[in-house]
């Protein structure tokens, strides 16, 4: 996992902590990706 991608990880982690929507990721918690990667996987 790179840098940016794990940033982004965090940051989505504390908005939803915040009450964001966890259809608002922009990247996948379980699958620890870009929520555009793993679209199909769900």
């Amino acid at each position: 996992m790179d840098a940016k991608l794990a940033a982004a990880i965090a940051k989505d982690d504390e908005l939803e902590d915040c009450g964001m929507h966890g259809d608002d990721r922009v990247t996948c918690w379980p699958h620890q990706c870009w929520v555009a990667d793993c679209e199909d996987l769900h």
